[in-house]
């Protein structure tokens, strides 16, 4: 491997999050206002409703900042809560695994990169990813050929 390699959203990707997001959370300032001093049965769920909307537009967008980096000596990913980092030696298995997101037809059903770990663990990378529908990365299957190679090239090297 010449140098580093990041995956992150694709440009579409990004665009969906960025306009879902401040739609969640314009949705929830909106139902908030709206219910604000109104006393009714639904009054407390439907604040409740409002603050999650409001809480989900903010991390889809904060997801965004989410990647995936490749380089010579390992795999390293970073979350708005986690880093981490693995050496290729360390890494015995790259699978894709897929999980439905939804209730029954409305369903999207998600395709991640989940790591094996040599000390059994396993973790889902945040980048790439595709799914079925809206967010679907037309390069999924290259670049999980792009990182098992350089798994494969890295473990070969360090063995």
């Amino acid at each position: 491997m010449q140098r580093d390699k990041v995956f992150t959203r694709t440009r579409e990707q990004r665009r969906v999050a960025l306009i879902a997001g401040p739609a969640f959370g314009i949705a929830g300032v909106v139902l908030l206002s709206f219910w604000h001093g109104v006393s009714s049965p639904t009054t407390a769920e439907l604040t409740l409703l409002g603050v999650l909307l409001v809480l989900m537009g903010g991390l889809v967008v904060v997801r965004l900042a989410d990647r995936t980096r490749i380089d010579e000596q390992g795999l390293h990913t970073r979350t708005l809560w986690n880093r981490r980092s693995l050496a290729w030696a360390d890494i015995t298995g790259i699978d894709r695994v897929a999980f439905a997101a939804g209730a029954s037809m409305l369903s999207v059903r998600t395709i991640k990169l989940q790591v094996t770990t040599a000390g059994g663990g396993r973790f889902k990378l945040p980048a790439p990813f595709t799914t079925d529908w809206g967010t679907v990365d037309p390069d999924f299957e290259a670049k999980l050929k792009e990182i098992r190679q350089a798994w494969h090239s890295g473990s070969t090297a360090s063995a």
